[in-house]
């Protein structure tokens, strides 16, 4: 998906698989944002299902920067329309996520909407602050086994700009979901 998985995206899976929906956040649930408060098995779930999977930290890394050092996904430089954090654009989704798509100035060199700001997204990957230093240079797959999960791209709740660069990480337990955290599926050749 060239997008974070919508809720109207994860209404589907939940109707077609009987699960359930998570609690909606603060804000209650619209169709075109972003779903929220999914945890990292119920990401894979809702991925395997659309015949997809969750990206590896390396996947989502060069899907949102490139392959020319960039900071973020439009270049070098903060772009306030280009990435939806409140703490350093205010707009009329400030306090939650906004629809999908709607900062079009940070779609990544591929293509890919609303990598920075909007939510952290999980990944494959377990968390190991340790594995790039011995990792394959070629297409790394992540550790073998770990305690928590990769996020990447900052949130809408993200108040640094540090938070907001694509080269920036955080993690998470799997079975741990909140207002901050959404996903997006890949698959081959994506």
């Amino acid at each position: 998906f060239d997008h974070p998985v919508t809720v109207a995206e994860y209404r589907r899976f939940c109707e077609a698989t009987g699960n359930a929906m998570p609690k909606p956040p603060s804000w209650g649930w619209f169709d075109d944002h972003p779903v929220v408060k999914v945890n990292w098995f119920e990401a894979t779930a809702f991925c395997e299902w659309a015949g997809k999977r969750l990206p590896t930290e390396a996947e989502w890394e060069k899907a949102a920067g490139g392959a020319d050092g960039r900071l973020f996904p439009w270049g070098n430089g903060w772009d306030v329309n280009a990435g939806h954090c409140d703490c350093h654009h205010h707009c009329q989704w400030s306090g939650s996520t906004a629809p999908v798509g709607t900062h079009p100035a940070g779609v990544s060199p591929y293509g890919c909407h609303d990598m920075i700001g909007q939510v952290w997204e999980w990944c494959a990957d377990w968390a190991d602050p340790d594995y790039y230093r011995d990792s394959p240079r070629e297409n790394p797959r992540g550790p073998a086994e770990g305690w928590s999960r990769i996020l990447r791209g900052g949130s809408w709740k993200s108040n640094c700009l540090e938070d907001l660069r694509f080269t920036d990480r955080s993690w998470s337990y799997p079975d741990v979901g909140n207002e901050a955290v959404g996903f997006r599926c890949a698959g081959e050749g994506e």
